[in-house]
Order: C-alpha cells, then sequence, then structure tokens
C-alpha cells in the first residue's frame, strides 16, 4: 500500500479538525455577543433593549463571576427605573437578587426580591412573578431553614404556572416543592410530586437533577420504612454521582448507604462507606452529607464496641450541630430585619403620599389666593377708569372685596387644621410601625423557640434516657462479669483490662450525658425568654427574668462580661416578654457600642414600693447631643441598616408598665440606663 493511501484518512482527519476549529474559535463567545448585544443597542439609544441585554448578561455571570453579574444587574436596574421601564426593573432585580445570593448577600437578595415581587405583581405579569416566588422559596430553604414558608412560596408559583408552557420551569417547581414535603418529613407527598419531574429530567438527559431527584426519592422510601428500595435507590444514584464527579451527592448516598447498613445490622460495611461520605462532604464544603456521616459513624461505632471512635464522633457532631444552631439564630434575625425594613418602607411610602397630598393643598390654596389678587387688581383698575360709576357701585365692589378676603381667611384656618390633622397621622404612623416591628420580634422569638423544642427536645430526652440506660447496663456487666470470678481471677490483667474499658465507657457515657445536659439548659433558657410573649401580665422574680435574659445575651456576645446583682425579694408584676425585650435590648446597645463589661444593680426602694435598676457598661459613651434624641423614632447612631426604632419601643413597653428610663452618659466614660419599676406590692398603685 503507497504511502498516500496508507495515511490519506489521517490526513482528512486532520482537515475536518481544523475547520471545525477555524469556525468555532472564529465564533464570539456567549459573553462576547451580549456585550456587543449591549453596545449597539446603546449606540442606538434604546434603553429598553439596553436594559435586557444587560440584565442577560448579568445572568450569564451568576454562577461564574456573581460579583460582576452583581454589577451588570444593578446598571440595569438604575437604566430601567430612570427610563420607567418596569418589566425591565422587575427582571434586572430578579436577577440582581440571585448574584446577591450566590455572593452570600441574603438580606440585600431578600430584598430585591420583594421589589421584583412588587413590581410583577403591579404589572400581572405571571411567569416573572413565578420565578421570584420559586428564588424566595430556595432562599428560606437552605438560609433561613423554613421549609414550611418555602413551600407556601413553591406552591403559590405553581399555582400561578399550571397553565404554562414553559415545561422546564413547571419540572423545576415540581422539584422543588417534592425536597419542601421531604424536609416537611411527608414522604408520600414527596414522592408524588419527584415521579412527575422524572419522565422529563431523563428525556433532556438532566444528569445533574436525576442525581438530585433520585437521592431524595431514596431519602422518601427511607422515611416511609422501605429500606431495600431505599437501598436500590442510593446505590444506583451513587453510579450516577461518582461518574459525574458531583462530590456533595457522592457523600449524601454514601452516608445515607451507611445509615441502612447499620439498620440491616451490618457496622462494618458501613464504617467505610461512612468515612468516604465524609471526605466527599468535606471536599464539596457542605455541612448536611457531615452531619449524615458523623451520625452513621457513631452508630456504627457503637455496635461494634467501640466506644472511644463513639465519643469522638459524638462530639464532632455535637461541635457541627452547636455552629448549625447559632446559624439559624443569624438567620432567623435576617428573617426578621428583612421584614422590618419592608415594612420600614411602605411607610415612608406612605408618610411620602400624605406628603405630597399635603403640599397639594399648599397649592390649591395658593393658586386660589393668586387668582383671588389678580381679580382685586382688575375691579381696582376699572373702578379707577369708571369714575363715573355711582356711589352705591363703589360700595357693593368694597361689600365684595371684603367678603373675599373672609374666604382667604376660611381657607386658611382649613390649612392649618388640615396640617395638624396631617401631624396627628404622621405620629400615629409612627406608633403603628412600631408596635408592629414589636410584634414581628415577639413572633420571630416565638417562631425560634417553637422549632428549638421540636428540633432538638425531643431526640434530646431519648438521648439522655439511652445514654442513663447504657450506663446502668455497662455497670451491671462489669458487677455481673466479676461475679463469675473468683478472688484470684479479679485479680488477673484480663480482668483489669475489662475493668478499664468498662471505666472508658463509663467516662464516653458521661461525656454524652453532659452534652446532653448543656443541651437541655439552652432549651430551657430560650423557652423560659419567650413563653410569655402572648401573655399577659404575671408576678416573676427580678433577678430570676435577669438571668435568663443574660444567658440569651451571653449566646451572641461571650466576649463581653455581666455582673448582676439584684436585692433579694424584688419581684415585679408585668408582662415579661416585653419586659425581656427591654433588658435584652440594653445588653445589646451595650455591647454594639464597644462595651467588653456590663453591671447590672437592682436595688429596692425604702418604701420597697419600687426597685431601680441599673445597666453601666464601659463602652464608648455618648454626647449630650445624641442623649437627647435616643429615644427618637428612627434615630440611630448604628448606620442605615439599622431602624433606629430598639429605644423607643423600650420606653413605650416602660411606659405602659408604668415605669420610667433615664440615661447618663458621657462619651469616652461609657453610659448607664436606669429603669425604676414598680414591685408586686404597688402595682395597682400610681405614684
Amino acid at each position: 500500500m503507497s504511502f498516500f493511501h496508507r495515511y490519506l484518512p489521517m490526513l482528512l482527519w486532520i482537515v475536518v479538525f481544523a475547520l471545525f476549529a477555524a469556525q468555532a474559535f472564529g465564533q464570539p463567545s456567549r459573553i462576547d455577543s451580549l456585550k456587543q448585544r449591549v453596545d449597539a443597542a446603546q449606540k442606538q439609544h434604546n434603553d429598553t433593549a439596553t436594559v435586557l441585554a444587560l440584565n442577560d448578561l448579568a445572568y450569564s455571570f451568576w454562577s461564574g463571576n456573581s460579583a460582576l453579574g452583581i454589577e451588570y444587574a444593578e446598571r440595569a436596574v438604575r437604566l430601567a427605573d430612570s427610563v420607567g421601564f418596569l418589566y425591565g426593573k422587575a427582571l434586572a432585580l430578579c436577577t440582581f437578587g440571585w448574584c446577591l445570593y450566590n455572593q452570600s448577600q441574603y438580606v440585600p437578595a431578600m430584598e430585591a426580591y420583594l421589589k421584583g415581587q412588587a413590581i410583577a405583581e403591579s404589572l400581572g405579569e405571571k411567569a416573572m412573578l413565578g420565578r421570584i416566588l420559586e428564588f424566595k422559596g430556595i432562599l428560606y430553604r437552605y438560609l433561613y431553614k423554613y421549609p414550611e414558608r418555602a413551600l407556601q412560596e413553591h406552591l403559590q408559583a405553581l399555582d400561578l404556572m399550571q397553565n404554562s408552557r414553559d415545561s422546564t420551569f413547571l419540572v423545576e417547581l415540581w422539584e422543588d416543592v417534592a425536597i419542601d414535603y421531604t424536609m416537611l418529613k411527608n414522604p408520600a407527598k414527596g414522592i408524588e410530586y419527584f415521579t412527575k419531574t422524572l419522565p422529563y429530567l431523563t428525556r433532556i438527559a438532566d444528569t445533574v437533577n436525576l442525581v438530585v431527584v433520585y437521592s431524595y426519592l431514596g431519602e422518601c422510601h427511607f422515611l416511609q420504612g422501605d429500606y431495600q428500595q431505599a437501598l436500590a435507590t442510593h446505590e444506583y444514584v451513587l453510579a450516577m454521582a461518582e461518574k459525574g464527579g458531583f462530590n456533595r451527592s457522592i457523600g449524601f448516598n454514601k452516608a445515607r448507604l451507611a445509615r441502612l447498613y447499620n439498620v440491616f445490622g451490618k457496622p462494618n460495611e458501613a464504617i467505610p462507606l461512612a468515612l468516604a461520605a465524609l471526605v466527599a462532604a468535606k471536599r464539596a464544603h457542605s455541612e448536611g452529607p457531615m452531619f449524615d456521616a458523623y451520625r452513621a459513624l457513631a452508630e456504627s461505632y457503637r455496635k461494634v464496641g467501640a466506644f472511644e471512635n463513639v465519643a469522638h464522633y459524638q462530639d464532632l457532631l455535637m461541635a457541627l450541630e452547636d455552629s448549625a444552631f447559632q446559624d439559624r439564630i443569624r438567620n432567623s434575625t435576617l428573617v426578621q430585619q428583612v421584614d422590618f425594613n419592608v415594612h420600614k418602607k411602605e411607610a415612608q411610602i406612605q408618610l411620602l403620599q400624605k406628603d405630597g397630598e399635603r403640599r397639594m393643598i399648599i397649592g390649591i390654596a395658593l393658586a386660589v389666593l393668586s387668582v383671588m389678587l389678580v381679580v382685586i387688581v382688575i375691579l381696582l383698575y376699572r373702578n379707577a377708569r369708571r369714575e363715573h360709576i355711582a356711589n352705591t357701585e363703589i360700595q357693593r365692589q368694597l361689600e365684595i372685596q371684603t367678603e373675599q378676603a373672609r374666604e382667604i381667611e376660611v381657607a386658611n384656618t382649613e390649612l392649618q387644621e388640615t396640617n395638624l390633622a396631617l401631624d396627628a397621622t404622621l405620629h400615629d404612623l409612627q406608633e403603628t410601625q412600631s408596635q408592629l416591628v414589636e410584634s414581628e420580634r415577639m413572633n420571630a422569638a416565638g417562631m425560634l423557640t417553637a422549632g428549638v423544642m421540636h428540633e432538638i427536645n425531643n431526640p434530646n430526652a431519648a438521648v439522655v434516657a439511652a445514654v442513663h440506660d447504657v450506663k446502668l447496663t455497662v455497670q451491671h456487666l462489669k458487677d455481673f462479669f466479676f461475679s463469675l470470678l473468683d478472688e484470684s481471677s479479679k485479680t488477673s490483667k484480663k480482668a483489669k483490662q475489662f475493668a478499664e474499658l468498662s471505666d472508658d465507657a463509663q467516662h464516653t457515657l458521661e461525656v454524652a450525658a453532659s452534652g446532653a445536659q448543656r443541651v437541655q439548659q439552652i432549651v430551657a433558657n430560650l423557652q423560659h425568654f419567650t413563653k410569655h410573649q402572648r401573655a399577659g401580665q404575671y408576678e416573676s422574680s427580678l433577678a430570676k427574668e435577669l438571668a435568663s435574659t443574660i444567658e440569651i445575651f451571653r449566646y451572641q456576645f461571650k466576649h463581653v462580661m455581666v455582673d448582676c446583682a439584684v436585692d433579694e425579694g424584688a419581684s415585679i408584676t408585668g408582662n415579661f416578654g416585653e419586659l425581656n425585650q427591654v433588658f435584652l435590648n440594653l445588653l445589646v446597645n451595650a455591647a454594639q457600642a464597644g462595651s467588653t463589661a456590663i453591671t447590672i444593680v437592682g436595688r429596692l426602694h425604702p418604701s420597697g414600693k419600687s426597685v431601680v435598676l441599673s445597666f453601666s457598661d464601659n463602652g464608648s459613651g455618648m454626647s449630650a447631643e445624641t442623649q437627647a434624641r435616643i429615644f427618637e423614632p428612627f434615630f440611630s447612631t448604628k448606620g442605615v441598616d439599622n431602624g433606629g426604632l430598639g429605644l423607643s419601643i423600650s420606653k413605650q413597653i416602660l411606659e405602659r408598665h408604668g415605669a420610667a428610663i433615664t440615661v447618663e452618659s458621657a462619651v469616652g466614660r461609657g453610659t448607664t440606663f436606669m429603669v425604676e419599676l414598680r414591685t408586686s406590692s404597688f402595682a395597682e398603685e400610681g405614684y
């Protein structure tokens, strides 16, 4: 065979590849094409097209370079706002929120979603509104750990999109709803919605979402008690995840398989799976599989009797749970902050509307006055030129002018009354807003306690009982073992080794019991702090209530030393759900002012009618100008992100309890707040 015939096929493949490469590299990338769209629209001065092109460009960066996506989305929002393009503004706000979410800027992300939602609702744009609701649900599910609110958002989006032809979006919503139901321990509904997604995902070969759906289906089968089906599903999806290199799904499914092997009584097979799951979870920086891997390892080592390893992984699990608990507290605060910002903006809008009405009234009055003055001038000019008009006509004109002046005076009086009414309305609005913020804070604390009691107390009670039973069992085993030995055997090497192993097991169980008691103490403090949020007046020890509030404060501000000394017998009657909010607000303000030590002193008045509480700190202190305004609504020295309502609400709460609050401070010397409360014996008397 000649050289030409031997290498002809290879030469042809090289030519084809060169042509393909030339075509591929000669074509601009998607991002370059979008930038060219933006430039072309700007050259044509087509603002609408520029907004849409900027939004598409921002969306193309959300996963790879979300910071750059934020920049383009902000440009789109500003341009759309300047030209009144509401549809484009809502679209850009949606993209803006998604990019912020990927940058972990959760509060601004939720605010962007809420603004976009308001515009989409006003325009009747169902598709856009459905997408915003989907994003909000995802934020609630993974950030705030509120699957109930996530399900509410996703079901509302699904209701809007039932008749949509966008199959991809419908499948995404089915998947979101199914995940929400699974997190809410409703496997039957989860399987129902997951099953809807499978035909479409299989047809388009969407491997990523197929791995997610099958992983959750395995969890649903486990929740239903169908362990064999769960085992088959997790083994199937694990092969898919390993083929695709999806570390989070690998960790998730290996941890679930380890859990199943423990259920089947095969801990030795579960241990290597759980360890591999832990490696994959750490590689993916995912906490969920790490929780499952730690639990599976602790359970496996317990079954094989390696109690030292059990204690090790239980300690790691408790540390991870403490971190997750702190995240939940912070995220609950974020939810409260977002809700407060929304209500604040609504109040500002209403205030601007009232101000616009007042200006319109003033403008109308000035216009009427101007017209009247013009009429008067015209009449005087005509009178000057018509001197021959009879004196009776002149008198009549004077009477007309007098009547007009009277009408102007009446109009001015009505205008003053309107201004007074507007001032009263503004005051009522501020009072209502303060009550609304206070109510939202109370509700947030109630929701947090309910979640903690549900998620921690029940399983922790089981842990306490189990640890107690195992401790007794180990002691009985030790006693029984030595009862079988004669006196000479009891001092043998093996007998001593058995005694040491028993003691190690007892020590490990004591560590577990200590951790469980710590969880009980944390839950008890939170429960005591919020159990009277909606209750009325009740009598309690002031020292006891302050101790509970200080414990809650220390969870967030561990570096601040708090010294509390309250006279014995200082008992007051009041709504401690509200009063504890006042005490906590004073402590938090002191910590945020740079304090490292806070002293609380409570002294009974010699008459026994009242008790004076002083909160003294070593923070930065306040100037005289600041002290004069700290109880004003919306006044704050902490920046624009703070609402400035904490001390205003605290003063209102104390006034409802017949109490007074004063402040003494100097710059660089710290601050002291003094609160005088009536004791229980004189709660019904005035001063």
